[in-house]
């Protein structure tokens, strides 16, 4: 897949439903800058970035396209967008609105926790999208229905 950078919602919301482990088997190693690792740490999910992971890897470097990046967004999605930029990545994982239309915007390629959930579905890594997505959003993630309907019908899940 090559390089893809992830900020902090996609990974929360995966987890809060067991299933980060999509991100690993997806794309083998993702890529987080630091103030996504600041803000899992605020969360407490340390052990998502301790050395030990051999799958999440903390860039820690000075990024010097921060300064491109639209200054109204959060610390995470710009640090993010400016390590997608500087290192060329195939991907940036990003949900939030405002931070996928700026990333948009410089040319980079997104997709978001219901992309990830439809592209485990193409490659055999979960069976129906419908579940998981009923459990993200009875612990707080939101989709619209239009959307949802989207989605269901895309992946031959509507009822």
């Amino acid at each position: 897949m090559g390089i893809v950078v992830s900020d902090t919602t996609v990974i929360t919301n995966l987890l809060q439903v067991g299933r980060l482990n999509l991100l690993r088997s997806l794309f083998g190693t993702v890529i987080i800058p630091n103030a996504v690792k600041t803000e899992l740490d605020a969360m407490h999910l340390q052990e998502l970035t301790t050395t030990s992971s051999d799958w999440l890897t903390v860039y820690s470097e000075k990024l010097l396209d921060i300064e491109l990046v639209d200054a109204s967004l959060d610390s995470g999605e710009r640090e993010a967008i400016a390590l997608s930029l500087e290192h060329n990545a195939n991907l940036l994982v990003i949900d939030e609105l405002k931070g996928r239309r700026v990333a948009e915007k410089l040319g980079i390629e997104i997709i978001g926790t219901i992309g990830i959930l439809l592209l485990a579905k193409q490659r055999g890594k979960i069976e129906r999208v419908a579940p998981v997505i009923r459990e993200m959003i009875s612990n707080g993630f939101w989709v619209s229905p239009a959307l949802l309907k989207q989605v269901l019908i895309s992946c031959n899940e509507a009822s």
